[in-house]
């Protein structure tokens, strides 16, 4: 989110998954850019599901084959807690 803010792609969602699962303190140093633009960057993700959903399944990673359904969820549990940390 750092580079693309609310214009994320599919590799975003991607490496937030895999930076979650291999080093979760660093999340907390991403997130004021999830504050910034989570909501955004997760309405994007939703309403073009079926073209991020293949542009991720096309990602060649090394490693841990990541699903896109289990990424997305896993970011929704990422970011909206901190997005309603905002309205608090």
């Amino acid at each position: 989110m750092w580079h693309r803010g609310d214009a994320g792609k599919a590799r975003d969602l991607y490496d937030l998954c895999a930076v979650a699962d291999a080093e979760p303190q660093a999340i907390e140093q991403a997130a004021p850019f999830m504050r910034r633009h989570g909501a955004a960057f997760l309405q994007r993700l939703q309403d073009n599901a079926e073209l991020t959903r293949a542009d991720f399944e096309a990602i060649d990673a090394i490693g841990l084959p990541r699903d896109f359904d289990h990424c997305l969820g896993q970011a929704q549990k990422i970011i909206e807690p901190l997005l309603r940390a905002l309205e608090s």
